[in-house]
């Protein structure tokens, strides 16, 4: 399967409240890389890609104060993600859906 990029509209349900930011990845192997863009801050991703669409993906996130790495599992394809992110004992939940490409996007 070719390598595809997708980008991500997401939601991060953390325990100070949820947080909007977008998601890239690529998508078509068994290698999952791209980064993750949130808290004014952009940070990589990476992670392994089942055929089912399942997956496990880590990574960090800066805030001003702050750094967390987390670790994640979910489900991922062209249309969303869903993922349940751990980072020590905190767990919580991003979710997203892919934003629409462009005729420039698509050839």
């Amino acid at each position: 399967m070719p390598q595809m990029r997708y980008q991500y509209r997401v939601q991060v349900k953390m325990p100070t409240g949820v947080r909007k930011g977008t998601m890239e990845l690529e998508l078509g192997g068994p290698k999952l890389t791209g980064s993750l863009t949130i808290l004014g801050r952009t940070e990589p991703v990476e992670g392994i890609l089942n055929r089912d669409g399942s997956c496990t993906l880590r990574g960090r996130l800066r805030a001003m104060t702050r750094e967390v790495v987390f670790s994640a599992v979910g489900r991922v394809d062209c249309q969303g993600l869903t993922l349940t992110v751990t980072s020590g004992r905190s767990t919580f939940q991003v979710t997203g859906t892919a934003c629409p490409q462009t005729e420039e996007e698509t050839g």
